[in-house]
């Protein structure tokens, strides 16, 4: 059987949860979440962020 040939942007997201732990991967993975979405979640990620740098 052939191998199946890994794209570069799997071969990138591999290399990012090597070198960076997952976190990369998530946070690309929540930007295209965002961007089907569209820019009201993207308020509402804002503003947790806000609220975390608040109480930290």
């Amino acid at each position: 059987m052939r191998k199946e040939k890994t794209t570069r942007r799997e071969r990138e997201g591999i290399n990012n949860m090597t070198e960076n732990g997952i976190s990369h991967q998530i946070i690309g993975d929540v930007v295209e979440l965002y961007k089907r979405l569209g820019t009201d979640m993207l308020i509402i990620f804002n503003t947790i962020n806000l609220k975390k740098e608040s109480t930290e």
